[in-house]
């Protein structure tokens, strides 16, 4: 008997899905072994509290005002402001696996990175912080700030803030009906 006869289920069709099986574990078995990391926290993490741009600088900054204004682009009242108003949306608990970074830190990281455009893995390095947790401190922080300043700052217009702008275009530029610009546009209009 042929061997086709004896095992049915081994024809060319089955022999290519084996094969295929077989190369599939193969790859997610390689895929675990690189993902597997060689530390928990990396050393230079560990040192965030005695190394990092935060512990280190942070003090000496808040004692001279220009500094700390270019560092973050923001005057340190108005950063105290800022962190009243967003702290507590900040402020993360500790665990026994490890202690927060706290709201100022967050604060600082997200100013920093929209002052400067930095990479975060630039931030990673200078406050010793996680790249991925840099990333989420941004977010997140970019979030409460909105959610906390949105209302504050550019509340929802209503009509009667509408037939203001309208009338204050129509007043000053004798432009009626008209409720905004585009800054550094010229159009003639005819």
């Amino acid at each position: 008997m042929s061997s086709e006869r004896q095992q049915p289920w081994l024809n060319n069709v089955n022999r290519n899905l084996l094969i295929l099986t077989a190369l599939r574990i193969l790859r997610r078995r390689r895929r675990a072994q690189i993902r597997t990391k060689k530390m928990w926290v990396h050393p230079l993490i560990l040192e965030r509290t005695s190394k990092g741009h935060f512990a280190v600088l942070y003090q000496d900054l808040r004692r001279y005002e220009d500094k700390f204004k270019q560092f973050c682009q923001l005057s340190i009242q108005s950063f105290d402001n800022l962190l009243a108003i967003v702290g507590d949306d900040l402020r993360k608990q500790d665990t026994i696996m490890c202690k927060s970074i706290a709201a100022e830190q967050r604060l600082l990281i997200t100013l920093r990175f929209l002052a400067t455009g930095e990479s975060y893995t630039s931030l990673h390095l200078q406050f010793r912080v996680g790249k991925t947790t840099i990333s989420r401190i941004v977010r997140c922080t970019c979030g409460v700030i909105w959610q906390k300043l949105q209302p504050i700052v550019m509340p929802s217009p209503t009509e009667e803030t509408w037939l203001q702008v309208a009338a204050g275009f129509h007043d000053v530029a004798n432009f009626p009906n008209c409720i905004g610009a585009v800054d550094g546009k010229h159009v003639r209009v005819q």
